[in-house]
């Protein structure tokens, strides 16, 4: 929202990242836990007791990899007592030349951009939509050395945001960003790339106040019985898909969604695992099998026991699986009417797999059977019915269940208040001349505990659907997602929401949008699921009863969703962007935002609120780290939520991310934020990770006990490896009493 010159600054509580467009003469101090942006103006006077500080920037062209040589900046940096800090910048001179004159820009139909953000690694491609006629690219300004220390840093997830003037053009403004890595970055308004030519800055003073955090008890403790460190193998390494032992040699993209499997004081996790430490695997196991643990949480988080961990995917019960098969992303759910009964969902992965499995235990997690689900009736490695070297199943195919069609990406698994199973997952379809992409995606559900299923909804895509321009780079549908909760229409109810990204063609992937569907159920059994009509198979889907569509708010730049609801009955979206620069550029500035988007009352709202965002992270676009070197689709992981269920703070939304200091280091920390106004305003965040290492944390997850309120947070973490690739899985337990 633009702030006239002149006008007194406004609560911007309600808007948290408003946009300056104009330099402001005004001095505004403000808190970072009500709102990250303020202005810069320029001050020639001197604070007193001001000390003097060097920080480290590079000017990085798009297209130019490695980036430019930095280059030093001295900054005059005050903070009062109580904690106002003042840092005065001079002004910054530099030359940025077209991009498009580059030696890493290929000018081809579609554009290409090559670059690389790490040292030594050499430059990748990726295409994107047409550039439009005569753009000339740019670049940015990033701190990546000797950033501004830690006591003057800024508390809130979102950076301090700033414009200040051009000293060469006139009425021309820049953004600045000061972040809570103590980061300084330059780029145009709105993030855009800054402009081909000269760049010099006025003399800027920028003002914030740090905010306080909470005094939170944290006690990390392993969860894993030890390291896995299958991602190391590259895919690469096979050239005949069909020798592979594993689709992707990667940590399973999302890892485990914990949203539903933390219920009265019980918490189970679940992760891909290739330890030899873990029972019925082998020393050496480059694929990954699916470990479950079950923990007892007591004292609000103080004390807890590893009860049991358990390999799913190997161990004795049940249909025996695939040995040369990796299985992972998947998730845990606990029967709410039954807290004994448990459903785990996962993915065989391989080029040519098709199917995902589930595991249900009745006794709490004591033992658990294994079932094959989404196959064909016929044999699945057949090329004609699997996905052997990227071949879709051929029509004759036949499901083995019809209730459950032929599919297996993307397995979410959740149970609803009357002790139903639902599963969303894709498959794949191919059209001619548009080639093979993901879709349709399937719901299904079952009555009896997973022993029947029945399809409900089929909700199919076609590069028909989406317009001309962005029709030669669609991929279909990609990641979706699944949530359950309170009807707020009537609270004595439950709904049912899915989500899915409609995918171009990017490294992330690069979305279209994301399609949001959400229906009321009544009770146990079909006839209480509110539609008045049957799935179809042309993909249509269903369109009567309760079933209403949705399309996300800003989320042509976004995916991964996450998704809850409050006890009112509020559907909460998180979701990170993609590629923070649009369809047009690469992620080259590092920094990726995450927000979420609101349905005030279900049902009953015909759209979703606009974004409300929570944190920007330094970490860009398609960036590989050490535990995963060839899979860089998740980077470190996506933003994932949990709403507070219990009588603590009900309705509170929970966040968890991962940042890392700079754009050279590896060295990425989770953290934890909330909301108690539906995403209005955020707390600032906390580091959960008690480790001061350099060592590489990610994929990180969160649930809240609805009974108690307590919180975990867990992530993977390669904090004792030498070499920063074996992985174990970490976690914490936070009382909801000390997050205030």
């Amino acid at each position: 929202m633009p702030l006239p010159i002149g006008q007194t600054a406004p609560d911007f509580r309600a808007n948290v990242n408003p946009v300056i467009n104009a330099v402001l003469l005004l001095f505004f101090i403000i808190s970072t836990t009500s709102a990250p942006a303020l202005a810069g103006h320029d001050n020639s006077s001197d604070n007193g007791n001001a000390q003097l500080l060097t920080v480290t920037l590079q000017k990085m062209d798009i297209s130019v990899s490695p980036v430019d040589q930095p280059f030093n900046v001295t900054l005059s940096i005050h903070k009062d007592t109580d904690n106002n800090v003042t840092i005065k910048i001079p002004s910054i001179t530099q030359t940025f030349n077209s991009s498009g004159d580059g030696p890493n820009f290929i000018s081809l139909q579609p554009p290409k951009l090559r670059f690389s953000s790490f040292p030594g690694q050499p430059p990748a491609d990726y295409s994107y939509p047409l550039l439009p006629p005569d753009y000339p690219l740019g670049g940015y300004i990033d701190t990546v050395f000797n950033a501004i220390p830690v006591e003057f840093r800024p508390t809130g997830a979102l950076p301090v945001t700033f414009v200040v003037g051009s000293k060469i053009i006139p009425g021309l403004n820049y953004m600045g960003f000061i972040d809570n890595q103590g980061r300084l970055q330059f780029s145009g308004l709105d993030e855009t790339p800054l402009g081909v030519g000269n760049f010099a800055t006025s003399p800027t003073s920028v003002t914030y106040r740090i905010g306080e955090r909470p005094d939170v008890d944290l006690r990390n403790f392993r969860i894993s019985l030890g390291p896995s460190d299958a991602a190391k193998s590259n895919p690469a390494d096979f050239p005949n898909r069909d020798q592979e032992t594993s689709l992707h040699w990667d940590y399973a993209d999302w890892d485990a969604d914990t949203l539903r499997g933390f219920l009265n004081g019980t918490y189970y996790r679940a992760w891909t695992d290739n330890s030899a430490a873990l029972p019925y695997n082998n020393k050496n196991q480059r694929f990954m099998s699916y470990a479950v643990a079950k923990i007892k949480v007591k004292n609000f988080g103080k004390t807890f026991a590893i009860e049991g961990i358990s390999n799913l995917s190997r161990g004795p019960g049940g249909e025996d699986l695939d040995p040369n098969f990796t299985y992972g992303e998947g998730g845990v759910a606990i029967d709410p009417t039954n807290n004994l009964n448990l459903a785990a969902d996962y993915q065989q992965r391989k080029a040519s797999r098709i199917g995902f499995v589930l595991s249900r235990s009745f006794d709490g997690g004591k033992t658990w059977t294994k079932k094959l689900l989404g196959l064909p009736a016929a044999d699945p490695n057949d090329p004609q019915c699997g996905w052997l070297k990227g071949v879709q199943p051929a029509a004759s195919c036949q499901p083995l269940d019809p209730n459950l069609p032929i599919g297996g990406d993307d397995v979410r698994v959740g149970f609803d208040r009357f002790g139903g199973l639902w599963l969303t997952y894709l498959t794949g379809t191919a059209f001619p001349g548009a080639g093979f992409f993901g879709g349709p995606l399937f719901l299904v559900y079952s009555a009896d505990k997973g022993e029947t299923f029945t399809l409900i909804l089929n909700e199919g895509t076609s590069p028909t659907q989406v317009p001309d321009n962005i029709r030669p780079f669609y991929q279909g549908f990609d990641y979706d997602n699944l949530g359950i909760g309170p009807d707020a229409t009537n609270l004595s109810y439950d709904t049912v929401w899915m989500s899915v990204g409609d995918a171009i063609t990017g490294c992330a992937p690069n979305e279209y949008q994301q399609r949001f569907w959400g229906f009321r159920i009544k009770g146990l059994g079909v006839k209480n699921i509110d539609l008045s009509c049957p799935s179809t198979p042309d993909g249509n889907g269903c369109t009567g009863g309760s079933l209403k569509g949705y399309i996300i708010p800003s989320s042509q730049q976004a995916g991964f969703t996450s998704i809850d609801l409050d006890p009112k009955g509020a559907v909460i979206v998180a979701l990170l962007q993609t590629n923070p620069k649009g369809t047009f550029l690469e992620q080259v500035q590092n920094n990726t935002r995450s927000w979420v988007n609101v349905l005030e009352h279900g049902l009953a709202d015909d759209s979703f609120s606009e974004k409300r965002e929570f944190a920007l992270t330094a970490n860009g676009e398609c960036q590989a780290f050490p535990p995963t070197p060839h899979n860089a689709f998740l980077r470190p992981g996506t933003a994932l939520i949990a709403v507070d269920k219990s009588n603590q703070h009900p309705g509170r939304i929970y966040a968890v991310y991962v940042s890392r200091p700079d754009i050279y280091s590896d060295a990425n920390k989770p953290y934890l934020i909330w909301s108690d106004d539906r995403g209005l305003t955020w707390s600032n965040p906390i580091t959960v990770s008690t480790d001061k290492s350099s060592a590489t944390a990610m994929l990180p997850t969160v649930a809240v006990d609805p009974g108690t309120g307590v919180v975990a947070v867990s992530w993977g973490d390669t904090r004792g490896s030498i070499t920063n690739t074996k992985m174990n899985r970490y976690g914490v337990f936070l009382d909801p009493r000390e997050l205030n």
